[in-house]
């Protein structure tokens, strides 16, 4: 988390590094990463950075912290819907994860290669961490067949819907060619397989 001097730096320069640092995360896996790269394109001191935090894990904490927090304000919107079903809960999360990459890609970027990360470290996002926080929330408020728990239908969900985003860059479709009917598309596709 940050240091208090942070705080004390005028918004435009906390908005300039917090930005530059999102982008940079969201293209670059954390080990490969390199502080003395992202303070040049800051144009500030290696130093400086570790005035504002502790080290590299710090301001990726933050950074992915931060992506999560805003993943979780965009699906609370089903928090307020009435009782889902579960084929409801699961368009649900495939619209909203696509919606969450489009409007939002550093943030979808830096949870994405955390999940995606080959070594396993304390500061990474795990799928666990991303199913708690986000997932079993909503999945709470669906009604389905008890044979699975929430935990489950949760994942389920996390899983159906980064498969949806695969399939859309795959396939190339865009909202315009019409969204739903691509999410339609997709979950058609399981069926099929699932039936044979």
């Amino acid at each position: 988390m940050p240091n208090k001097t942070w705080n004390n730096l005028s918004q435009v320069k906390r908005k300039l590094i917090y930005e530059r640092s999102l982008k940079y995360f969201a293209e670059n896996e954390f080990n490969s990463a390199s502080i003395t790269e992202l303070v040049k394109d800051l144009e500030i001191a290696k130093g400086s950075i570790y005035q504002y935090f502790k080290n590299k894990e710090d301001l990726y904490q933050h950074l992915l912290e931060s992506a999560i927090d805003k993943k979780i304000k965009l699906f609370n919107v089903l928090l307020i819907q009435p009782e889902l079903d579960s084929k409801s809960f699961i368009r649900s999360l495939c619209l909203l994860d696509y919606k969450f990459k489009i409007e939002f890609p550093q943030y979808y970027g830096i949870i994405n290669r955390s999940l995606h990360e080959s070594e396993k470290n304390s500061y990474k996002v795990t799928l666990e961490d991303i199913v708690g926080q986000v997932y079993l929330p909503i999945a709470e408020n669906v009604s389905f067949d008890s044979s699975i728990s929430k935990m489950q239908l949760a994942f389920n969900g996390l899983l159906l819907s980064m498969g949806f985003i695969e399939f859309q860059s795959l396939t190339n479709i865009k909202p315009d060619d019409g969204l739903m009917n691509a999410i339609e598309e997709y979950l058609n596709s399981i069926r099929i397989v699932l039936n044979d």
